[in-house]
């Protein structure tokens, strides 16, 4: 393990971009929270110097969503990658109150250029008041988590920051309240056999994790050129978890 790859992109506030990190058997990544200084911006800083006796403060809050996908144990051992697609490359469905960008995978009669080892779909949805959703058939297990808002589903109401885990072959669909709201939209095959987990490492393997834990503590793994980061050291405690042979896996 440590194979490692070099690919910076910037989050910037309000964009929604599909990417895809594929650990494979192993990589090392970097999140640099460094903001841009004026020189290197497209935009000219607001504020050059702070007003007499008071001091400059600079409070930049960046909201997002980072969603683990297990692999395929066929794929485990695969060479890590990564894909970055702007959100103007995401395919985009507008219909009914309903405004949807597929990020992954495949559904609504779309197929986003995100390679996937298995079946699978992810998708934001924005939804009007009393607009509707259905999510694609086909696949083992799908859910829905709401970011915002309130849905309907089934004559039960939810509120924002709960997980909608939704039967296969139920035609069930998310109805969005008086205020409208966004949904995050998932779903693929269940997974083939238990995943053990432990820290960012996880394996269908417990020896796979114990070695990658030993390379880790040993600082065997390659480092990100120019990352400002400095050794993170292994968690306590130092516990191998098995989770359930359930859950979708791309």
């Amino acid at each position: 393990m440590g194979d490692r790859g070099r690919a910076d992109r910037r989050a910037r506030q309000g964009e929604l971009a599909g990417g895809a990190r594929g650990a494979g058997r192993g990589l090392t990544w970097a999140d640099d929270r460094r903001a841009a200084s004026p020189e290197r911006s497209n935009r000219p800083a607001r504020h050059a110097s702070p007003p007499r006796g008071r001091r400059a403060h600079s409070i930049r809050r960046l909201f997002g969503i980072q969603s683990w996908v297990a692999l395929p144990r066929a794929a485990e051992e695969a060479d890590p990658a990564f894909a970055h697609r702007p959100a103007a490359t995401l395919l985009l469905a507008e219909e009914a109150g309903l405004r949807l960008r597929l990020i992954a995978g495949e559904g609504w009669g779309m197929r986003a250029p995100v390679a996937t080892a298995s079946p699978l779909f992810y998708a934001d949805a924005v939804l009007a008041p009393g607009a509707r959703v259905p999510l694609p058939d086909g696949h083992e297990e799908r859910a829905a988590y709401l970011l915002e808002g309130e849905v309907s589903v089934g004559g039960d109401s939810f509120a924002a920051g709960r997980m909608l885990v939704f039967r296969a072959g139920d035609g069930l669909a998310p109805t969005a309240g008086p205020q409208g709201a966004r949904l995050l939209l998932l779903g693929g095959a269940a997974l083939d056999g238990p995943r053990y987990v432990y820290w960012n490492f996880v394996s269908s393997s417990r020896e796979r994790i114990e070695q990658a834990t030993a390379d880790w503590r040993a600082q065997r793994f390659a480092r990100v050129p120019g990352a400002n980061q400095e050794f993170i050291p292994l968690p306590l405690p130092q516990t191998v978890r098995l989770r359930a042979g359930t859950g979708a896996q791309g």
